[in-house]
Parts: structure tokens; sequence; C-alpha cells
């Protein structure tokens, strides 16, 4: 039953997603328009697991600096030198 209902839970994030991809694609109002495509899924990945993992209703296509995503792209964000310092 739990995984039925994060099935539909995903299925209107993903549904969300679509709408808000072709919202910013009207809202550019050309005929061709490049995204960039894994900050766009990266931050579909950070609604799904915040909705699954925490219960929150984070929209991180609207809303730019969302405090979350920023936070999640800061653990995420490894550099050379700290690669050096851990594998040290």
């Amino acid at each position: 039953m739990l995984l039925l209902l994060l099935v539909i839970s995903l299925n209107q994030y993903f549904e969300n997603f679509g709408v808000l991809f072709y919202i910013c694609y009207k809202n550019t109002g050309r005929e061709f328009t490049e995204f960039e495509t894994k900050e766009l899924f990266t931050r579909y990945a950070n609604d799904v697991i915040d909705n699954c993992a925490f219960g929150l209703k984070v929209d991180s296509l609207k809303s730019k600096e969302n405090e979350f995503f920023i936070m999640g792209k800061k653990i995420t964000d490894v550099s050379f030198w700290f690669m050096v310092k851990y594998f040290a």
C-alpha cells in the first residue's frame, strides 16, 4: 500500500515537471531554446527526494534559489583538493 502511494506521488511530480518545463519553454518566446538538462533533472530529482525522504513539497523549478537545492548542491560539489585530502 505504501508503495502505491509513493508511485502516485512520483507520478504527480513528473506531471508537474512536464507542465513547468513547458511553461519555461513558452516564457522564452523563441522557437528553439536551449536548456541545461543536467540542472533541470537535478532539480526534479531534488523535488522527488524532498517528497519521498522528508515529506516536503518543494518546487525547485519555480524557485531557483531554493535553500534545500542549494545545500544539496554544496554537499555534492566535490573539488579536486577535497578528493586529495579524502583519499590521501
